[in-house]
């Protein structure tokens, strides 16, 4: 499977007024944190400022190279608590409401698909989590 996009136009460039700094590592040489800063402000049209700015990629391409014997892995999601559980929740209501996420229409009650989509979004949102840590 191979999907390809185009670059986006630059005349919808996000303003460059973020502060990166904070989120630079202050052990680094003040010249390593300089070139850092630069080239974060230089791709600052890669960062959203809140969940309305969240979208897709569309200057990504990405292949998956299938093997004739290749069989999906059926894994369960990690247990997580009774808090993140929740924070999940919201985070994936959030971006349903916001388009982020596609609703789609499937078999079943709509009850049963929308908690079907909660379910996928929050393992999603999970692997975002666990990753940005």
């Amino acid at each position: 499977y191979t999907s390809t996009t185009t670059a986006p136009d630059k005349a919808e460039e996000a303003p460059k007024d973020f502060d990166f700094k904070p989120s630079i590592n202050q052990d680094c040489p003040e010249e390593e944190r300089a070139d850092i800063e630069e080239t974060l402000r230089d791709n600052v049209d890669c960062f959203a400022r809140d969940g309305e700015q969240l979208g897709r990629c569309n200057v990504a391409e990405h292949e998956i190279h299938l093997t004739a014997d290749a069989r999906p892995i059926y894994q369960a999601p990690r247990p997580s608590s009774w808090k993140e559980q929740t924070i999940h929740r919201t985070l994936t209501q959030d971006m349903l409401k916001k388009g982020v996420l596609p609703h789609h229409a499937g078999y079943g009650t709509e009850k049963t698909q929308t908690e079907r989509q909660l379910s996928q979004a929050n393992v999603f949102v999970t692997s975002l989590l666990v990753a940005c840590q």
